[in-house]
């Protein structure tokens, strides 16, 4: 199938006993996992993501059913970057809509900050089309403001509002410092406000800091920290991620820049730890509420952790008629392998083959 691999679970017997399950995975090539659950009667098992190697330890269970509903989405494009003063940029914004609607839809568009960037009120997708362009004007102003992020937000009736970014670059110079916790364990999840960056001189305007991180399999950062007017430091988070991989201590170095300024680094070195994420563990006694449910599985940037959403189904979205049946006894496995290159990414490893 274009662009995923589907993998259909038909009648599964649960070991010595009669209870029959059926569910779908089907696996993104742009990172997205979407599994989709009919009848499931097993009255003991592990269901949703992880990165495999059995259940840890220390188990972080979820509620598959609380995620909330899924729904369509409105992408919005805009320039990466682009310079104080620039002026009207025609045409270089685009939003977009999955399928093609019988009648115009009317998107209401904002920017975060009109002083740097305005956009039009309103833009239409035509009847029968799926995009719609849109101008971007760039302001100007004298002050030391550093690099400032605009956010553009696209809303419309019944879909899920989308967002674009863009980098407004000034040609004011200082220097930034950084720094950051020496130590950390994988999967300790967020460090709330430990690291701090600071700049030389204080700034007329709120500066937007880009960070970033050398190794996001293990460290991720926020894109930007913002140090407000008149003072000189500010504070960000950390998250601490887990890789899915058998390592040893990792380094992972985290920078601070504004374009045309002078950057800085700081390390953090990461202790190996195992963990598991997004599963639910079900048993005899507890209730098996995964029937007829639709779980889908979206990888943040990094493609180290995901968000989920849920909803009801009755049937399976891939027709699998299709596909290549494989009839395995129990503790039977089958390695199957991708055609022409194509990985599957799971935790931000990519994988050219699996097995089932």
């Amino acid at each position: 199938m274009d662009g995923r691999i589907i993998v259909t679970y038909q009648d599964i017997l649960e070991f010595w006993r009669y209870n029959v399950s059926n569910f779908q995975i089907e696996m993104f090539y742009n990172g997205l996992i979407r599994i989709t659950y009919l009848e499931m009667s097993a009255d003991y098992g592990v269901a949703g993501l992880s990165g495999g190697d059995g259940v840890p330890s220390v188990f972080i269970e979820s509620d598959l059913s609380n995620y909330g509903p899924c729904g369509p989405y409105l992408p919005v494009g805009v320039p990466a970057a682009v310079t104080e003063g620039d002026g009207l940029l025609t045409g270089l914004g685009i939003v977009s809509i999955e399928t093609s609607l019988s009648h115009d839809l009317l998107v209401s568009l904002s920017s975060d900050d009109p002083s740097e960037l305005t956009v039009p009120n309103m833009v239409t997708i035509p009847v029968g089309q799926t995009s719609a362009i849109f101008d971007l004007v760039i302001e100007d102003d004298t002050l030391l403001d550093g690099t400032q992020i605009v956010t553009i937000t696209a809303s419309a009736s019944d879909y899920v509002s989308g967002t674009g970014t863009t980098e407004v670059s000034d040609n004011e110079t200082a220097v930034l410092t950084i720094s950051v916790p020496e130590l950390a364990t994988e999967g300790d999840g967020l460090l709330s406000g430990q690291g701090r960056v600071t700049i030389s001189r204080t700034p007329d305007e709120d500066i937007s800091v880009s960070l970033s991180s050398d190794d996001t399999s293990e460290v991720t950062v926020p894109e930007t920290v913002t140090i407000p007017a008149g003072q000189a430091t500010a504070l960000f988070d950390i998250t601490i991620v887990y890789d899915g991989e058998t390592d040893a201590m990792q380094s992972a170095g985290i920078t601070a820049s504004v374009t045309g300024w002078t950057s800085a680094s700081d390390t953090i070195q990461v202790i190996h730890n195992e963990m598991d994420f997004l599963t639910e563990q079900f048993s005899y006694y507890d209730n098996n509420d995964l029937s007829f449910q639709m779980i889908t599985f979206t990888p943040d940037a990094s493609g180290n952790s995901y968000t989920a959403c849920r909803e009801q189904t009755f049937v399976l979205p891939t027709d699998s008629s299709d596909g290549t049946p494989l009839y395995l006894w129990d503790d039977d496995y089958e390695l199957i392998s991708l055609a022409e290159g194509a990985q599957v990414p799971l935790y931000g490893v990519s994988y050219p083959e699996f097995y089932e």
